[in-house]
């Protein structure tokens, strides 16, 4: 609690000056102590809150491509090199950009079914054009699902030397951005997307073709999405339950201070019946126990002399009281309206001897 100090100030010589100027503010301990708990223990959550999110980003990157590569491989695994092979030197494309050939058709089957089991996944087979660096497709799976953007059947490419597609000729290859990361890129198909490339190999084990995927970039984002705001909410629960306990915590840390400041203010009042025992602890103590240990020697200390005194003042306040009565008495005496009253029954007593005279 922070409040701004209203509080009368003591009365003659226990009244405490502030430095002259300055307005006070109570700030509590409790509220100081849960203040600052709080701002450590921030500090702490959001320093682990970073690094969790980012190795989760991380981690969820990984898996990703850990699926990519499997995704890639059992790809590669199940094509029929030499059909394709064959299909590459004796294929001819017909109008549509496709072919009529079967082996056409099986290997894109083949790949067809690769995308039913892992619906995100896109893929296609290309080999390297006449010449370095560009590449002539051959089985492209865009044009079943989105025909507006195939690549016909034996279509030249132009590639650059960057091209981590033409990287995949000779080892599994990621297209990344210049942080490392799988590139979330707008490719030439105009769909959001994270590609991977690795080599074909015929039965001797060389490097005929090669074989790439593309992931829906949408799908990818919505699994790291998913697995930071899982973090997100964790650590949100987490910041609640922390800031509930340090609550707690500061309220029984103080608990016992509080209530001795209470007693601490009932003693300068002057009232000294107060029981400290609670506040001592047990066999074990703290700071608080040893305190209230000595207020109660103070308050003793302080009763039993103000006993004294009172008992030692008493004969002078009655000496004073006397002294101020016939001072009193004094000062009505000489009063014009008693000097008057005097005389008047000084008058009447004379008249009433005269009187008795005459009888």
């Amino acid at each position: 609690m922070i409040e701004q100090s209203t509080q009368a100030p003591p009365s003659g010589d226990e009244q405490v000056q502030d430095s002259p100027g300055i307005e006070t503010i109570f700030i509590g301990i409790r509220t100081r102590l849960f203040i600052g708990l709080t701002l450590v223990f921030t500090i702490i959550l959001a320093g682990i809150f970073y690094w969790v999110y980012t190795f989760i980003g991380d981690f969820s990157e990984s898996k990703i491509m850990k699926e990519m590569e499997n995704t890639l491989n059992g790809a590669a695994a199940g094509v029929d090199v030499e059909e394709l092979l064959a299909l590459i030197e004796e294929g001819e494309p017909n109008d549509e950009g496709l072919s009529d050939d079967p082996r056409f058709e099986n290997q894109m089957n083949w790949l067809d079914a690769v995308h039913k089991v892992e619906p995100h996944a896109l893929l296609y087979i290309y080999k390297k054009g006449p010449t370095e660096y560009d590449i002539i497709w051959v089985i492209d799976l865009y044009a079943v699902y989105s025909p507006g953007y195939k690549s016909a059947f034996m279509e030249l490419s132009e590639g650059d030397t960057d091209s981590a597609g033409w990287r995949g000729f000779e080892e599994f290859s990621y297209k990344l951005d210049d942080k490392g990361k799988l590139d979330d890129y707008v490719g030439e198909f105009g769909e959001y997307a994270v590609s991977a490339y690795r080599p074909i190999e015929n039965d001797k084990g060389e490097k005929v073709a090669a074989i790439g995927v593309d992931y829906d970039g949408y799908y990818i984002n919505e699994i790291r999405d998913s697995i930071k705001m899982a973090v997100i909410m964790a650590f949100a629960i987490s910041y609640i339950a922390l800031f509930i306990a340090i609550f707690a915590i500061s309220g029984a840390l103080t608990h016992r201070i509080l209530t001795l400041t209470e007693i601490a203010e009932k003693i300068g009042e002057g009232d000294y019946e107060q029981d400290l025992s609670p506040l001592m602890g047990g066999r074990f103590r703290d700071e608080t126990g040893k305190l209230s240990e000595v207020f109660k020697i103070m308050v003793r200390k302080v009763d039993k002399r103000e006993q004294r005194l009172r008992m030692a003042a008493g004969p002078a306040i009655i000496e004073i009281n006397e002294e101020k009565s016939r001072e009193q008495a004094r000062e009505i005496m000489e009063t014009p309206f008693f000097q008057e009253l005097q005389a008047l029954k000084a008058r009447e007593r004379k008249h009433g001897e005269d009187k008795k005279e005459g009888k």
